[in-house]
């Protein structure tokens, strides 16, 4: 065999080994996690347990939802979570019943840890304010009428561009006007839920009752979108209708951990399988094409534990 052959196979090895300790032991420093390992991997509603959550919209007489004033709360509920530091979580909204429901896996065995405390408050009332530099706030949610994203030219450029438009209410206007002969040259966050939205730099004193705020990006898409999320956002802080829960409960891990167990052990009985009968048929290149596989296998792992990528049955499924 040649040298340069011995040395291939050598460091293939080699890269076999590590990719395959990292897999199942990950690295530390110390008290320190670099990367994970495969018992990192986080697991789906279906396999860890979870809680879910429904909330029902509700209105006086004579109110009416839509389906955009849903999609409202959705997009303040995941702004919430993701504030909590939640980031695995799926919302669905039903237009039939006004409902929204929320489902967050975690681990229900842990007794020290209440997930429903952990998660209180994302039915409160949104409420939105347009701040000065000091945190002095100039403009609440009911100072505005309305928010919504727009494409119409704009009086700067005089091309069709994404942006968003307020409306203010008589006495807003005269707040934004005020406020806006101040800070010509400033920055002026809007929060929500005390979380900064966007910054926009106000360019003149404005008095109509009506504003506009442009947005940047590299690409008109980019721009759309931050348009549209900061409209949707601002305009939360004026739904028409309270979110009350109706039902909350835990979901446990049981049947999906047995699930787990049985997939892993299918998953090993099959990976060993392969390796056999290619070694048998092949013989080296059966070698080579099975450690191909183990580091195939190990990278998933990684990739799996180091994301934070939930992993559930049909994507267990779907992969293998």
């Amino acid at each position: 065999m040649k040298k340069d052959n011995i040395i291939k196979i050598v460091i293939s090895i080699v890269v076999m080994l590590l990719l395959g300790y990292l897999a199942i032991f990950g690295l530390k420093f110390g008290d320190k996690t670099i990367i994970k390992s495969a018992k990192e991997v986080k697991t789906g509603l279906d396999i860890s347990g979870g809680i879910t959550i429904t909330y029902q919209a509700e209105v006086e007489d004579g109110q009416e939802i839509t389906a955009q004033d849903l999609e409202k709360s959705k997009v303040v509920i995941q702004t919430r979570l993701e504030a909590m530091n939640i980031y695995d979580y799926i919302i669905r909204t039903d237009t039939n019943t006004n409902q929204i429901n929320v489902e967050i896996p975690t681990n229900t065995s842990d007794e020290s840890v209440d997930p429903l405390a952990a998660v209180q408050g994302l039915d409160r009332t949104a409420v939105v304010q347009f701040r000065d530099g000091e945190g002095n706030i100039l403009l609440e949610g009911e100072d505005i009428v309305s928010a919504k994203y727009s494409e119409d030219p704009t009086s700067s450029t005089g091309l069709p561009e994404p942006h968003v438009v307020l409306n203010f209410s008589a006495e807003g206007s005269a707040k934004f006007a005020q406020a806006t002969e101040k800070m010509v040259g400033q920055a002026m966050p809007i929060y929500l839920d005390e979380e900064v939205i966007c910054a926009p730099i106000v360019n003149s004193k404005i008095q109509d009752a009506s504003a506009i705020i442009t947005v940047g990006g590299s690409t008109n898409a980019e721009k759309k979108a931050l348009a549209e999320e900061y409209a949707m956002l601002i305009d939360s802080g004026s739904l028409p209708f309270n979110l009350n829960v109706i039902n909350k409960e835990y979901i446990g891990p049981y049947v999906g951990q047995s699930a787990l167990a049985l997939s892993v052990r299918a998953g090993i009985v099959a990976f060993v399988l392969i390796c056999v009968i290619m070694i048998a048929i092949y013989r080296l290149p059966g070698v080579v094409a099975s450690c191909a596989l183990i580091d195939y296998v190990a990278i998933l792992l990684l990739i799996l534990s180091n994301t934070g990528v939930s992993l559930t049955l049909s994507g267990i499924a779907g992969l293998f």
